[in-house]
C-alpha cells in the first residue's frame, strides 16, 4: 500500500471538485489521516465531510473515535456516536464505540444498554458478550458476568482458539480442573515458561498452592539461561514467578521464605513494586523493623499505589501513631476518591483519637458511598454514642439491625449500654438479657443485668427488682469469683436499699474488692461513701486520700473528701480539695460546690463569684441558680433572687425547694397570689415536706383563712410531730376563730417542748446543791422557803418575759417585718451537688442528706448572735448609759460563779466514777466540754437535748430508788425552825437562775410560771428522798452503819455520809448520798444485788451536771457574742463614716469577720479560764461560791436591775407596741414585791458573808 500516493491522489481530487459530489474524497482522506496518526488533518477532513452531507454516518463515528481516544474529549464523542445512531439506528459499531465512552464516563448502566443493543443487532458477535459481561462484572454481577463470558466461549468453539484462551475462560468461569487439564496438555507440547507461570496462577486460584509453587519454580528454571549464575542477571520477567513463590508461601504461613522469595524477585526487578509491597506485609507479620521502609520504597516506585497507603495507614494505627495514619488514609483518598475502605478505616483512626465529630463525616461518606455498609452504620453509632448525640446513635444501630437479620451481640450490648447511660433502664435491660439468650456465661453481660436491675429498683418501691438485682451479681460472681465488678455492683445495691439497712454488707463487698486489687478505684470510692453515710467521716477522709494516692486527678475522690472535711467543719481543708479538682476540670457542679464551701466560710462575694461562673460554664445547670437565688434571699434582695429562682425552675421545673423558695420570696415582695401558686405547686410535687405546708398555712393565716391555715398546720404536725413553732402558729389561727381551750392546749404543749431542755438545766442546781444546806433546817424550812420564792419568782418571770416580748415587738418593727406572718423558713435546701458519678467506673452517687439542713442550721446560727434577743439587748434597750454595762457585768459574773460551781460539781463526780485525782478531773471537764461549747456549738443543742431525756429518765429513776433506799433504812427527818434561812439563798440561786434561760424563749410569745412550780416540785421531792437516805449530821449516824471491820473507829471517822460534813468540805449531795446507800443498804441490810443503785445515782449526776454546764456555757458564750457585738460596732462606729454606714446596713467583711470571731474565741477562752483557775484555787468551794457570789449577782438582777427596766421600758416609745400580753397594774405593782423579796436576799446575803468573815477571823 500507498497512502502517501493515496493522499496526493485524493488531494488533486478535492482540489479539482470540493463540492456536494466529490464529498467521499474528504471522508477517504480522514481515514489515511488516521492511520497515518496525523489526528487533526483527520478531524478537519471529516468536519469538512459532514459539512457537504450531515448523512455520512463513517464520518459522524471516525470523529467520535479520535475525541475519544486520543482526545479523551468523551462528552463530544458521545455527541458524535449519537449523531450517527440518529441517522442509522442499526449501526452497530455506533452502539459499541458509544458505550466504551460512556465506560470512560462512568455511566455503566448507559454503557450496558448500548452493548445490549449492539448483541440485539448481532447476536452472533462474542465480542458483545464479552464487553458486556466485563461491566457486568464490574459490577459486582460475578453470575451474569459469567454467563455472558461461557456463553462468548460457545459461541467461539467453531472457531479454533488457543489452548492460553481455553485455558482462561475456563479459569473466569471457575472451571479450575479443566483449565489445569487445557494447560498441562500445552505445557506437554510446548513446555515454555509463560504456559507454566500462566499454569501456577490457576493452580492458586485452585488453592493447590504445592503445585503453584512447583510449576512457577519450573518456570524459573526455563527463564534462567545456561550461562547466568547471578539473580542480577536474569531477565526481568524471572521476577515475577519469584513474586508469585512469595504469595504462595505466605498462603502456608511460611514467612520467611515467602521473603526469601520476594527478596529474589526484587534482585531480579529492582522495580517491581508489587514484590517490596508484599514483602513489607510479610514483614510486618514477621515483626521485622524495617518492615515499613518495604512499602516506602513500593510507594516512592509507585506513588499512586493505593493499596500501599492503606496498609501502611494499618500498620501506624496499629502501632498507636494515629495521626500518621490519618495522613496515609488522606492519600489513598486522594488516589481513590470513592474508596469505602479509605473512609472506613481513616474514620476509626478519628474514633481513636476522640475526634467524634470528624469520625462520624467520614463514616457518613462511606455510607453514602455503599448504602449497605452494615460496619459503617455501627461505627457511626459507636461516634453519635461518645459524642452524646443518642438519638442518631439509637437509629444507626437499629439500621444495622435492619441490615443483618441475624441478632447481633455486639450490636445489642452496645445499644443497651446507650440505653442505660441515658436512664432508659428498661429497654436496657430488654436488650442485655437478649444478649444473655446467646452468651448466659458472660459476666459482663450478667453484671449489665445485674446494674439495670438496681437502677430500676431506684426508680420503683418493689422489693423484686432488688432481689433480681442480687441474683445477677451471685451468678456473676458463681461464674467468676474473681469478677471485682460484681462485688461492687452488688455493695451498691446493698448501699442504696437503704430500707434494708445493708451498709456493713456492702462494705464487705468493697473490701473484699479491695483486697483482690488494692487499686480498684471504683470500690475505693465506694467504700468512702458508705463510711461517711454511716456518719464515719474519718474513715471515710482516708479512704478518699488513699484514692488520690492512687490517681491524683480522681475528681470524684477530691469532691468527696472536701464534703467530708465540710462535714467536719475543716472549712479551709475543703476548699483546698475543691480548688484542686476545679484546677484538673472545669465543672458547673464544681463551682456550685465551692460555692457552698464559701458560704460556710461567710465568705457571700466568693461564693456568688462561684456560683456566676457555674452558670456561664454551664447556663442550664438549675442548682447554681438556685444558690446564687438563695444567697440573694439571704442578703433581702428578693427580686433578684426571683429572677435566679425563675431561671432554676426553668431548668428543672420539678425542683420542690426552688418552687418553696420563690413562694417566700414572693410573699416578702407581698405578691401572695403567686406565693399561693408556688407552695401548692411545691406540695404536689412533693406533699412529704412539712415546712411547705406550714408555710403555706402562715399565707393563709395572713390572708386571714384561718380554717385553711389550721388544716396546713395539722398536717405539718402530721409529718413533724413536737414541731413547738407549728404548734404555736395553730394555737394563733385557732384564737383567731374564738376556740381559746384548744388554742391554750396547743401554747401549752409548744412551751413545754421549748423548755424542756431549760428544767433540766436548772433543776442541776437545785439537785446539787439545797439537800446539802438541809443538815440543820430539814425538810419543813425548806418547804417555806421554796413556797414563798414560789411567788416571788413568779411574778420575776411574769414581769422578764414582758421585757422580752416588747424587746421583741421593737425588733420586729425596726426590721419592718410583717406583723402576723411568722418565720417563713427555707428548708431542705439541696446546697451540695454531688458528683456525678462516673458510670464507666460503676461508682454510686450519695447525697448527703444532712449537708442540705447543715447550710441552713449553720446561717441561722451565725445570724441568731447578731438578730436574736440576748440579756445584753434588753439591757442596753431599757437600762441607761452605765446602768446596761453594771448589768452585763452582773450577767457575766453569775455565769462566771455558776460555771465554777459546776467546775467544781463536775470534778468531783467524774473523779467518783474514774477515781481520779480531783484537781485533773476539774482540768478534763471544763477545758472538754469548754471545746465544745466554743467549737462545735452546731452539736450542742442536739447533744443536750439527748442527754437531757437521759436525765429526766435518770431522776424519776433515782427518785423511787432514794425512796426506796430510805424506807429500807428507816433513817428519820429533823426539822430546826431556827435554821430556817440556811436554804434560803440557795432556793434564791436555784430559782432566780431562771432569768439567764428564759431569754431563748422570747420568741414564744408567752409566760412561764408553771416553770417555777415544776421546779418547785421536782426540788423538793428530790430533797426529801435525800433526807431519808443520808444523815443530816454526823451526830445522826446510826452506828449499825459502820462497817462491820470498823467497829473499833468512831462514828466522825464515817462523817462522811454526812450532809453536814459535805457542807463544811463543798461537797456535792452525791458523795454522802452514794456512801449512805452503799453503807445503808448494801452492808447494813445484806442486799448486795442492789449495788447498781449507787452506780445509778453517780451516773444520773454526771449527766445532770454535763447538761447544765453545757446549757450555761452556751448562755455565757451567747451573752459574750453580744456583747462582743455591740462592742465591736461601737468602736467602728466611731472610725470613719464609711464604718459608721456599714455598721448602720449589718455589712461586714471577711477579713473584719475573721479578726471579730478570733476575738471572740479568745474571749471565750478567757472566760473559761477563769472560771477553771478559781475552781482549782478553791477546790472546796462549791457551796461557798453558789450561795454567796451567785446568788448576791442573781438577786441584785432580780431585785434591783428588772425593776428599773420595767419603769424604763413603760416610759419607752416602744411601750405603744402591741404584745400578747402586756404588763397590766397587778403585775406592775406586784413587781416591787420581788424587788422587796430579792434585795431582802441581797442584804441577807451580804450580813452572811461579814459574820462568816467575823468567825474566820
Amino acid at each position: 500500500s500507498h497512502p502517501k500516493k493515496a493522499l496526493q491522489d485524493l488531494s488533486t481530487s478535492i482540489l479539482l471538485d470540493d463540492s456536494y459530489d466529490n464529498v467521499l474524497a474528504y471522508a477517504h482522506r480522514g481515514i489515511i489521516y488516521a492511520s497515518m496518526k496525523r489526528w487533526g488533518e483527520a478531524v478537519s477532513d471529516f468536519e469538512s465531510a459532514v459539512k457537504l452531507d450531515k448523512t455520512i454516518v463513517l464520518a459522524h463515528v471516525n470523529l467520535g473515535v479520535i475525541y475519544m481516544r486520543q482526545k479523551h474529549d468523551y462528552t463530544s464523542a458521545i455527541r458524535r456516536f449519537t449523531s450517527a445512531i440518529r441517522i442509522d439506528p442499526t449501526y452497530v459499531r455506533a452502539y459499541v464505540c458509544r458505550a466504551e465512552a460512556y465506560t470512560y464516563e462512568s455511566l455503566i448502566k448507559f454503557a450496558l444498554k448500548d452493548y445490549t443493543r449492539a448483541i440485539h443487532l448481532r447476536p452472533d458477535n462474542p465480542k458483545y458478550y464479552l464487553y458486556r459481561g466485563k461491566l457486568l462484572l464490574q459490577m459486582g454481577e460475578l453470575d451474569l458476568a459469567g454467563h455472558h463470558i461461557g456463553f462468548a466461549f460457545n459461541l467461539n468453539q467453531g472457531v479454533d482458539l488457543s489452548i492460553t484462551q481455553q485455558a482462561a475462560v475456563y479459569s473466569f468461569l471457575g472451571e479450575y480442573t479443566e483449565s489445569i487439564q487445557a494447560l498441562n496438555r500445552a505445557t506437554r507440547a510446548q513446555p515454555v515458561a509463560p504456559l507454566y507461570v500462566l499454569l501456577g496462577k490457576v493452580s492458586m486460584k485452585a488453592k493447590l498452592f504445592n503445585v503453584a509453587i512447583d510449576h512457577f519454580k519450573e518456570a524459573v528454571k526455563l527463564m534462567t539461561p545456561w550461562n547466568v549464575t547471578k539473580l542480577v542477571d536474569m531477565p526481568r520477567e524471572a521476577s515475577e514467578p519469584f513474586y508469585l513463590i512469595g504469595l504462595s508461601y505466605n498462603e502456608f504461613k511460611l514467612y520467611k521464605h515467602a521473603v526469601d522469595a520476594l527478596s529474589n524477585a526484587i534482585k531480579v526487578d529492582p522495580k517491581h513494586y508489587q514484590a517490596y509491597y508484599q514483602r513489607g506485609l510479610t514483614r510486618i507479620k514477621l515483626k521485622h523493623p524495617r518492615a515499613i521502609q518495604d512499602i516506602n520504597k513500593a510507594l516512592a516506585i509507585k506513588p499512586k499505589y493505593f493499596q500501599a497507603y492503606l496498609s501502611r495507614a494499618a500498620y501506624f494505627g496499629m502501632k498507636g501513631r494515629y495521626n500518621k495514619a490519618i495522613l496515609n488514609c488522606n492519600e489513598a483518598i486522594e488516589v481513590q476518591p470513592n474508596s469505602l475502605r479509605a473512609y472506613l478505616y481513616r474514620g476509626a483512626l478519628k474514633y481513636l483519637i476522640k475526634a467524634y465529630e470528624f469520625a462520624a463525616k467520614d463514616l457518613t461518606k462511606a455510607i453514602a458511598i455503599d448504602n449497605t455498609c452494615m460496619l459503617a452504620y455501627f461505627n457511626r453509632a459507636l461516634c453519635y454514642q461518645k459524642s452524646k448525640q443518642y438519638d442518631k446513635a439509637l437509629k444507626d444501630y437499629g439500621i444495622v439491625q435492619l441490615l443483618d437479620n441475624d441478632e447481633d451481640q455486639k450490636i445489642l450490648q452496645n445499644r443497651s449500654l446507650l440505653y442505660f447511660e441515658i436512664g432508659d433502664y428498661e429497654n436496657a435491660l430488654l436488650d442485655a438479657l437478649l444478649c444473655f439468650k446467646e452468651r448466659p456465661k458472660d459476666v459482663k453481660i450478667i453484671h449489665l443485668i445485674g446494674r439495670c436491675y438496681h437502677q430500676i429498683l431506684a426508680l420503683s418501691d418493689g422489693l423484686q427488682y432488688y432481689e433480681d438485682a442480687i441474683y445477677a451479681f451471685d451468678a456473676a460472681l458463681a461464674i467468676d469469683s474473681f469478677f471485682l465488678d460484681a462485688y461492687v455492683g452488688r455493695g451498691n445495691v446493698m448501699m442504696d436499699h437503704v430500707t434494708l439497712n445493708h451498709n456493713a454488707i456492702s462494705r464487705r463487698d468493697y473490701s473484699k474488692v479491695l483486697r483482690l486489687n488494692p487499686f480498684h478505684l471504683p470500690a475505693r470510692l465506694n467504700l468512702a461513701y458508705c463510711l461517711q453515710v454511716d456518719g464515719h467521716f474519718k474513715l471515710a477522709w482516708n479512704q478518699f486520700t488513699i484514692a488520690l494516692s492512687i490517681d491524683k486527678e480522681c475528681i470524684s475522690a477530691l469532691e468527696g473528701r472536701a464534703v467530708v472535711n465540710l462535714q467536719m467543719s475543716d472549712t479551709f481543708a475543703a476548699l483546698m480539695d475543691m480548688n484542686q479538682a476545679i484546677k484538673i476540670k472545669k465543672t458547673a457542679e464544681l463551682y456550685t460546690n465551692r460555692g457552698v464551701i464559701h458560704l460556710f466560710q461567710n465568705d457571700v462575694v466568693n461564693a456568688m463569684r462561684d456560683y456566676q461562673t457555674a452558670i456561664a460554664l454551664t447556663p442550664s445547670y438549675s442548682l447554681a441558680y438556685f444558690n446564687a437565688a438563695n444567697l440573694y434571699f439571704i442578703q433581702r434582695r428578693f427580686q433578684q433572687a426571683l429572677i435566679y429562682y425563675d431561671k432554676a425552675l426553668e431548668f428543672d421545673p420539678q425542683d420542690e425547694s426552688a418552687l418553696h423558695n420563690r413562694g417566700v420570696a414572693k410573699v416578702m415582695v407581698r405578691d401572695f397570689e403567686g406565693a399561693m401558686k408556688d407552695f401548692n405547686q411545691t406540695i404536689d410535687t412533693y406533699p412529704y415536706g412539712a415546712h411547705a405546708y406550714f408555710n403555706r398555712g402562715n399565707l393563709f393565716a395572713v390572708m386571714k383563712q384561718f380554717e385553711e391555715a389550721e388544716k396546713d398546720y395539722y398536717t405539718a404536725l402530721k409529718l413533724k410531730p413536737q414541731d413547738a413553732l407549728v404548734l404555736k402558729r395553730r394555737a394563733y389561727v385557732k384564737g383567731k376563730q374564738s376556740r381559746k381551750e384548744e388554742a391554750l392546749e396547743d401554747y401549752k404543749l409548744a412551751v413545754h417542748i421549748q423548755n424542756f431542755v431549760t428544767i433540766a438545766a436548772i433543776l442541776g442546781i437545785g439537785i446539787l446543791g439545797i439537800p446539802v444546806t438541809l443538815s440543820r433546817s430539814g425538810i419543813g424550812p425548806l418547804f417555806l422557803n421554796l413556797i414563798i420564792g414560789f411567788f416571788a419568782q413568779s411574778i420575776l418571770v411574769l414581769c422578764f418575759t414582758t421585757l422580752l416580748q416588747q424587746a421583741a415587738a421593737i425588733k420586729i418593727h425596726e426590721a419592718n417585718q410583717y406583723e402576723d406572718f411568722v418565720c417563713i423558713e427555707a428548708d431542705s435546701e439541696p446546697l451540695i451537688s454531688e458528683s456525678s458519678g462516673n458510670e464507666s467506673l460503676d461508682v454510686i452517687e450519695h447525697k448527703i442528706a444532712e449537708l442540705k439542713d447543715l447550710m441552713a442550721q449553720d446561717q441561722h446560727q451565725e445570724d441568731s448572735e447578731a438578730d436574736e434577743i440576748s440579756l445584753h439587748t434588753i439591757s442596753k434597750l431599757f437600762l441607761p448609759s452605765g446602768a446596761y454595762q453594771i448589768f452585763d457585768i452582773l450577767v457575766i459574773a453569775t455565769f462566771l460563779s455558776i460555771l465554777i460551781s459546776f467546775a467544781l460539781a463536775g470534778g468531783q463526780a467524774y473523779s467518783e466514777i474514774t477515781k481520779l485525782p480531783l484537781p485533773v478531773m476539774i482540768t478534763i471537764f471544763v477545758w472538754l466540754w469548754a471545746c465544745v461549747i466554743i467549737f462545735l456549738r452546731k452539736i450542742v443543742q442536739p447533744f443536750v437535748s439527748l442527754l437531757t431525756i437521759a436525765k429526766c429518765i435518770a431522776l424519776v429513776v433515782t427518785v423511787f430508788v432514794t425512796f426506796y433506799v430510805g424506807l429500807k433504812i428507816g433513817l428519820p427527818i429533823h426539822d430546826n425552825w431556827g435554821y430556817v434561812g440556811s436554804s434560803f439563798l440557795m432556793t434564791t440561786v436555784s430559782l432566780g437562775i431562771i432569768i439567764q434561760y428564759i431569754y431563748h424563749c422570747s420568741n414564744s410569745n408567752g409566760r412561764h410560771p408553771e416553770l417555777v412550780m415544776i421546779l418547785n416540785i421536782a426540788q423538793t421531792i428530790r430533797s426529801y428522798a435525800v433526807l431519808g437516805v443520808v444523815p443530816q449530821r454526823c451526830a445522826d449516824i446510826d452506828p449499825s452503819m459502820v462497817p462491820p471491820n470498823d467497829q473499833n473507829m468512831s462514828l466522825p471517822g464515817h462523817c462522811n455520809i454526812s450532809l453536814a460534813w459535805a457542807e463544811r468540805n463543798g461537797q456535792i449531795s452525791t458523795v454522802p448520798l452514794t456512801e449512805a446507800i452503799i453503807i445503808g443498804l448494801i452492808l447494813q441490810q445484806h442486799y448486795p444485788q442492789y449495788d447498781w443503785i449507787a452506780s445509778l445515782v453517780e451516773v444520773f449526776i454526771v449527766i445532770s451536771i454535763t447538761v447544765s454546764f453545757l446549757t450555761l456555757g452556751s448562755a455565757l458564750r451567747h451573752t459574750l457574742s453580744g456583747t462582743l457585738d455591740s462592742i465591736w460596732n461601737f468602736v467602728k462606729f466611731r472610725m470613719s463614716d464609711e464604718a459608721a454606714a456599714q455598721v448602720e446596713d449589718g455589712v461586714r467583711s471577711v477579713a473584719e469577720k475573721n479578726w471579730l470571731w478570733l476575738t471572740k474565741v479568745l474571749i471565750y477562752i478567757l472566760a473559761f479560764g477563769i472560771a477553771f483557775i478559781v475552781a482549782m484555787l478553791n477546790p472546796k468551794g462549791f457551796i461557798a461560791i453558789l450561795s454567796s457570789a451567785g446568788s448576791l449577782f442573781i438577786n441584785l438582777q432580780a431585785g434591783l436591775f428588772v425593776p428599773l427596766m420595767i419603769f424604763k421600758a413603760s416610759q419607752h416609745a416602744s411601750s405603744k407596741l402591741k404584745t400578747p400580753y402586756p404588763m397590766g397594774k397587778t403585775l406592775y405593782i406586784a413587781q416591787f414585791i420581788m424587788a422587796f423579796y430579792f434585795l431582802f436576799a441581797v442584804v441577807y446575803d451580804i450580813v452572811i458573808m461579814i459574820i462568816q468573815s467575823v468567825r474566820k477571823s
